[in-house]
């Protein structure tokens, strides 16, 4: 969008939520407002959070597309009555798909918004088991990154979230979040079959690049192999080596897997 000065004072107006003060702008300058500078408008208020800015948008600008932008502005801001207003306009914004950014789900997991509006996305259609792109599937997200994993975690399963192939145990070992990694264990995540099949890693070589040494024994004491190799086609040993010629402490981990090595042996 060019940056004159009604323009931007229509961005300020639109972020700050100052109705009066954006009404009266759209008024006076309804003919220089484009649809990529109303998209970019939608965009902004969205990702403030600002309904009743966002109400006017849609109902100054009937024909205006919601964009990825838009629809990632809204699920982040974890609003269900602004999410509602974009649905109705596009049925499709629970399940698009954004390049490298994932879903709106993934966005809302991501910026850690209340497990109130995640069950909102997912009445709404929202399929969590849609390939997120470079990121994380929501049910590891929720895992990793919500202090009430075990609530999150539920939440996604009632709605049908795979645990298999699903990187969740992978991206709490790597955080050495060992609560979600024994709660994913309780609910049937197994180490083996975890990794992503799209640039995953075993949960093991995700433990040892986070260092983590307690959560790959809980790995380890569930039915982890040891002879897993990496995305790259390195074993365990092969980057326990590389990681300590770069400077990184491994030895408690090296200890680990030649105490669990010589308990297979036996």
């Amino acid at each position: 969008m060019s940056t004159t000065p009604t323009q931007e004072m229509l961005m300020a107006a639109a972020a700050a939520g100052d109705l009066a003060k954006f009404q009266s702008l759209c008024q006076s300058s309804r003919q220089e407002i484009s649809p990529v500078s109303a998209q970019e408008l939608l965009s902004a208020a969205s990702q403030a959070s600002q309904l009743p800015v966002v109400e006017h948008i849609l109902d100054h600008f009937p024909n205006l597309k919601i964009d990825d932008a838009t629809v990632r502005a809204a699920a982040g801001a974890g609003s269900a009555p602004l999410f509602s207003k974009v649905l109705a306009k596009d049925g499709s914004a629970a399940n698009r798909s954004f390049e490298r950014f994932g879903t709106a789900l993934t966005a809302a997991c991501h910026r850690r918004q209340p497990i109130e509006f995640l069950r909102y996305l997912l009445e709404h259609g929202a399929d969590p088991n849609l390939e997120p792109d470079s990121v994380a599937y929501p049910v590891a997200l929720a895992a990793a990154l919500y202090p009430n994993h075990q609530a999150t975690v539920d939440l996604m399963l009632e709605h049908g979230a795979r645990l298999e192939h699903s990187g969740a145990l992978g991206l709490a070992a790597r955080r050495g979040n060992e609560a979600s990694l024994c709660y994913l264990l309780s609910k049937g995540a197994k180490p083996d079959t975890d990794a992503r099949t799209i640039a995953g890693d075993h949960p093991l070589h995700e433990a040892l690049f986070g260092g983590h040494t307690g959560a790959a024994e809980i790995l380890l004491k569930n039915g982890s192999s040891m002879d897993v190799l990496n995305r790259n086609g390195k074993s365990i040993a092969e980057m326990t080596t590389l990681l300590q010629a770069k400077g990184e402490d491994r030895t408690e981990f090296t200890a680990l897997l030649a105490r669990f090595g010589g308990a297979q042996s036996r």
